[in-house]
């Protein structure tokens, strides 16, 4: 099982009053300002134009979107044509009219490794505080995205009316793009720049 850092002391008492909604909003805009991420608040099936595209479901395109529900922000995918984002949660799929869309470049990529799962990019906050990351898997002929909880090494999905769970190897995992590469490419050039001195 993959440890993660929770919101919470674990030790207290679940019975106490916790601020959960404000304090992870807060989290998640901190994550999101930290890694570049540009959320764009949406509604009733608006995709701005630089979207990203998650996948299809038969001939309709798909786009990374999430949304609140029970206490967290969950991951999954907008559907222009029905007018809301679609995200799994607790076995059910929930239609949210209101939610953001995701407007970063990246890549998806295989989850091939512990290594690239850690290289993802937080995108949700589950219930407890735990950090999702936005995945994508073929699930009976289409492509849609979900959640990854690492904590539970499952990746979840929203379709028809239920939440579906694969293993977290047979999805992919969204990795930030343009500023993991000017990182790298940094990092090359202080690499190469460092051997001349040797």
């Amino acid at each position: 099982m993959v440890q993660y850092a929770s919101l919470y002391n674990d030790y207290v008492p679940y019975q106490l009053d916790r601020p959960y909604k404000d304090d992870k909003r807060s989290f998640l805009r901190r994550w999101d300002a930290l890694n570049g991420m540009k959320w764009v608040p949406a509604s009733n099936g608006e995709i701005p134009p630089d979207a990203v595209v998650a996948g299809r479901d038969g001939k309709q395109k798909l786009f990374v979107g999430r949304a609140e529900v029970m206490e967290s922000v969950a991951l999954g995918s907008v559907i222009p044509e029905e007018k809301a984002c679609f995200v799994p949660w607790g076995g059910k799929n929930y239609e949210r009219k209101h939610y953001e869309v995701l407007c970063s470049n990246g890549r998806f990529v295989p989850v091939e490794s512990y290594n690239i799962l850690v290289s993802g990019t937080p995108a949700g906050i589950s219930e407890q505080g735990e950090p999702l990351y936005i995945g994508r898997a073929k699930y009976k002929g289409s492509l849609i995205s979900g959640k990854i909880q690492r904590s539970y090494d499952t990746f979840y999905l929203p379709y028809k009316k239920k939440e579906v769970e694969l293993k977290i190897s047979d999805a992919e995992i969204f990795i930030k793009g343009s500023d993991e590469h000017r990182r790298s490419n940094r990092l090359q050039t202080l690499a190469s720049s460092s051997r001349k001195f040797f």
